[in-house]
């Protein structure tokens, strides 16, 4: 564990005011542009549908230079899930601090929305130059066919290029911008990552110096085709990299499991190949360093707090599955690093925390307040001087089948309960599961239909029942087969 590090004294240390929570001092405001100055940038590196579990992808000081930093200096979330493994609602549950039948995006569609209600013109109302680059919400052609249709979503975005058809792509694509619609083709500089990673950059260059930054790089690696940039493809340092057989890769008693998992026939495979993601990290690390670099250029990089998660989780044949949208691919990346609010000595933090948590703590760090979040600020965990946040459980939803039938359910904090970290899950089928990660953290025993923990499913259940979502209002949409789940 590194040293306990005072957020407060060096954020009021910035004079931005101070309020109280949890013993750490936080700034009331950043409405002044003396103080918005000196206010910490915020830059979040988003990366599509990365399991957590495979850390030896970003932690090699070889491969991967600057997400090795994440590891070796950084705080690492340990516990970190997604509300939902699906792109759309992943990605507007942490622009919103809110659960997607709260937000209106329960699946790949903006049709119920508020583009206004992200953390976006929050942060510019107290003086933050915020830029949104790359992949946005899922069928932005759809709802915005032409392109001044985009800005009704660029709301609260004073930088806003963002991909206008297929939700991402890495050749062959439409790039919207404030100052017009651009396109790219099929030669390797048009690869998307490196693509939107320069405009990235340019942004923080170009960004008002009196202005702080939130920024955020929301690039499509990860998500199939799976195309690193080409000096990336084969490249040796990937080709023996360790593939992927957890304790629960390709299960062979799921006896206990829903039924659509008992249906999964088991993988012909006995690992899960890592080499092509391996050399998406690679993707991923360039990308890091050149915005790492803007940022060294500007005199911003010391005070920037710099984000590496994911939009939703994968599942790499862990109980015989591969893909997402079921629970067991909720889980996610999550590293910060803050290199002068923060010491530079790794810190892992296990509290059970959310994307829906990043949008309150952006806006606590700026001095603002997400209305109606569902999420908790993470920046008492940063500070240390806490290792629980004041709530039982957080939440998770997928109300669309797919892989799997929708489903609804919570994991459990230590403030519930110090001895036990329950998974409790309900599907549409009325199928459910009870995990206790703290002792089966692979999730290989399902206790929801033993009689020793009866008690323990009510439990759960009535705090799911009572406190989230009333099982009477919802609807669970079925499968429709379809494949391409981020298609426009």
């Amino acid at each position: 564990m590194g040293a306990t590090v005072d957020l407060g004294k060096a954020i009021a240390g910035a004079a931005l005011g101070a309020l109280v929570c949890s013993g750490l001092s936080l700034p009331l405001s950043t409405s002044q542009v003396e103080a918005a100055s000196r206010a910490p940038n915020i830059v979040v590196v988003y990366t599509d549908d990365f399991s957590p579990d495979a850390e030896w992808l970003w932690s090699d000081r070889t491969r991967t230079p600057a997400l090795a930093r994440f590891v070796d200096e950084g705080v690492r979330f340990s516990n970190a899930t997604a509300v939902t493994s699906l792109c759309g609602p992943a990605r507007a549950s942490l622009l919103t601090g809110a659960y997607g039948h709260k937000n209106g995006v329960t699946w790949n569609d903006l049709a119920e929305f508020d583009a206004g209600s992200t953390v976006a013109p929050r942060l510019q109302q107290q003086g933050y130059h915020t830029v949104y680059v790359g992949k946005y919400l899922n069928r932005l052609r759809a709802y915005a066919p032409k392109p001044r249709d985009v800005w009704e979503y660029a709301q609260g975005w004073d930088g806003f290029d963002v991909l206008h058809t297929f939700n991402g792509k890495f050749y062959d694509y439409p790039l919207w911008t404030r100052e017009g619609e651009k396109r790219y083709g099929t030669n390797p500089e048009d690869q998307s990552t490196r693509v939107l990673t320069q405009r990235a950059a340019r942004h923080i260059v170009d960004a008002p110096r009196d202005k702080p930054i939130f920024e955020i790089l929301s690039i499509y690696n990860g998500h199939t085709p799976n195309l690193p940039m080409r000096r990336f493809k084969g490249h040796p340092l990937c080709a023996d990299v360790e593939p992927w057989q957890g304790p629960a890769y390709n299960e062979d008693d799921v006896s206990d499991k829903p039924q659509y998992v008992q249906e999964s026939p088991k993988l012909p495979s006995d690992s899960y190949d890592l080499r092509g993601r391996c050399e998406e990290m690679m993707t991923i690390d360039w990308a890091v360093q050149e915005v790492r670099r803007a940022l060294r250029e500007t005199g911003r990089l010391e005070d920037t707090l710099l984000i590496l998660t994911s939009d939703n989780g994968w599942s790499m044949g862990d109980h015989r599955l591969k893909g997402k949208v079921v629970p067991y691919s909720n889980p996610v990346i999550l590293y910060m690093l803050w290199p002068e609010r923060l010491s530079n000595e790794p810190r892992a933090i296990g509290e059970r925390v959310q994307n829906v948590d990043l949008a309150p703590t952006f806006c606590e760090i700026a001095g603002c307040k997400m209305p109606r979040a569902d999420g908790m600020s993470l920046l008492p965990l940063l500070a240390g001087k806490t290792g629980r946040l004041k709530r039982d459980f957080v939440y998770e939803e997928q109300l669309h089948g797919s892989l799997g039938p929708g489903y609804y359910g919570l994991r459990t904090t230590r403030r519930f309960s110090r001895d036990h970290l329950w998974v409790y899950t309900e599907h549409a089928t009325g199928e459910r599961e009870l995990y206790d990660r703290a002792i089966d953290p692979w999730q290989l025993e399902n206790l929801a239909s033993d009689p020793a923990y009866r008690e323990t499913v009510e439990t759960l259940q009535q705090m799911l029942h009572q406190n989230v979502i009333d099982p009477d209002g919802v609807t669970f949409i079925p499968s429709t087969g379809v494949v391409d789940l981020d298609s426009d």
